[in-house]
Formats: C-alpha cells, sequence, structure tokens
C-alpha cells in the first residue's frame, strides 16, 4: 500500500519516526489532563486559583529545564536511552498525581512532567535529524509536531467519557492514572530504535591516524618534485640537454 513520502522511508527511519510521533502524542495526551481537570482539582483538593496558575507555571518551568538537561545526557548517554528514560518520566508523574492530597504534592508531578515533556520533545527531534536522510528529514520532522494536536485530542476524548461515567472525586484520579499508558511505548522504542551515535564514537575514540613523513608520497616529496620541474614549455627548453 502506498503510503506517500512514508513508504519512501526505510524500515529503520519509519519505526523512528512513530516512536518519536508517538511519545509526542501520549506525552502531550498528558501534559493535557492537567489543564481538564483544573476545575476538579480546585473543588476537590481546596486549591485557590493563584495555586493553579503556579502549578501550570511550575510545568513550563520544568519544561524549558528538561529540554537542557536532556539534551546533555543525550550527547553523554545516546538518544534512544535518553528518549526512553523521559517518556517514563512524563507518565510516571502522571501516574503518580492521582494520589495527589494537595497543593505541594502536584508541585513536584506537575513539574517533573515537565522534565520530562522538554526532555522527550527535544532528544526525539534530534533522534529524527540523524537518523532521516536529509531529502524526508524536514516533511518528517513537521509531521511529529502533529503529535501534539494528536494528544490533546486523545485528552480531550477522553474526558467527558471519564467524568460521565465517574464522579468527580474519582474522575480525575483515574484520569491521571491513564497517564502510565506512555510507558508502554518503551518497548517499542527499545525494540524499534538505535542509537545513532554508537558508530559515531567508535569512530571518534579511535586513536588519530599517522601522517607519512617520508617515502615517495609524502608531502616533503610532493613539493619537492614540484618545484624541481619546470613550470613552462619555455622553462624546459631552455634547460641544458
Amino acid at each position: 500500500m502506498n503510503l506517500g513520502w512514508l513508504s519512501k522511508l526505510s524500515a529503520v527511519e519509519r519505526k523512528t519516526f512513530f516512536a518519536a510521533f508517538g511519545g509526542l502524542a501520549l506525552d502531550s495526551m498528558d501534559t493535557t489532563i492537567y489543564a481538564l481537570v483544573t476545575p476538579a482539582l480546585i473543588a476537590t483538593l481546596s486549591l485557590s486559583r493563584p495555586d493553579a496558575g503556579i502549578l501550570a507555571s511550575s510545568s513550563l518551568i520544568g519544561t524549558a529545564l528538561g529540554g537542557w538537561v536532556a539534551g546533555i545526557a543525550a550527547d553523554r548517554f545516546g538518544r534512544v536511552r535518553v528518549l526512553q528514560f523521559t517518556i517514563l518520566l512524563v507518565a510516571v508523574s502522571t501516574f503518580a498525581a492521582a494520589f495527589a492530597d494537595g497543593f505541594w504534592y502536584l508541585l513536584v508531578a506537575r513539574a517533573v512532567q515537565g522534565m520530562g515533556y522538554g526532555g522527550e520533545a527535544a532528544v526525539g527531534a534530534v533522534l529524527v535529524a540523524e537518523v532521516v536522510s536529509a531529502g524526508m528529514r524536514g516533511r518528517v520532522a513537521a509531521a511529529i509536531q502533529s503529535g501534539y494536536a494528536v494528544g490533546n485530542a486523545l485528552s480531550v476524548a477522553l474526558f467527558p467519557v471519564i467524568f460521565g461515567w465517574l464522579s468527580q472525586d474519582m474522575a480525575w484520579r483515574v484520569f491521571f492514572a491513564i497517564g502510565i499508558l506512555p510507558a508502554l511505548l518503551v518497548f517499542f522504542v527499545t525494540a524499534s530504535c538505535r542509537n545513532p551515535r554508537s558508530s559515531s564514537r567508535r569512530r571518534h575514540s579511535a586513536p588519530p591516524r599517522r601522517r607519512t613523513t617520508s617515502g615517495p608520497y609524502s608531502p616533503v616529496s610532493i613539493c619537492s618534485r614540484r618545484w624541481s620541474q619546470p613550470s613552462s614549455p619555455q622553462a624546459r627548453s631552455a634547460q641544458p640537454m
């Protein structure tokens, strides 16, 4: 079946695309849950509106910090390993929020979730840029960004179902508990993606080759032959026989 440009990707490129797309989509679903359940949190945990604003800000600060830290970690430990860790960080922190009992608990969970989301978005983009060929890189990277909208749509679609069946006190906890689903994606990433920097590290760790300083093809010999030869036909005819 012809799927357009997606069919032109190699098997490794296609799996990397789905891993990055799925990670961004599911992590976006988790981050959107907070916005949807904020009224329920205010009502059941006695949060104030300034408290809700601080929770939102902590996620953004965590996202910025997570991008910086994950970028450094990806250079040190590899793209795929850090991508797995950031996906798990978002899933576990969202699931942990289901057991929140107050503002400070949610503040920590929200900040950790933001760090995971920022790291996943940054490392996933780098991984795709290194794996996908230059001719397909632009459309693949752009398509992955649509995963954010897909994740938002998933959370918005689940919201009326969960809150329609359960009471408000229980619904927001179940909604957060569903956030553990991105953790399942880690198994797909493990089986499908490979670290593009592994071979590069081996090359960089190899000892440098020594340049030849003697012999017929050394720089000294080549320059000597160049300057010893006449530069024009007139100069060659002027040489004594």
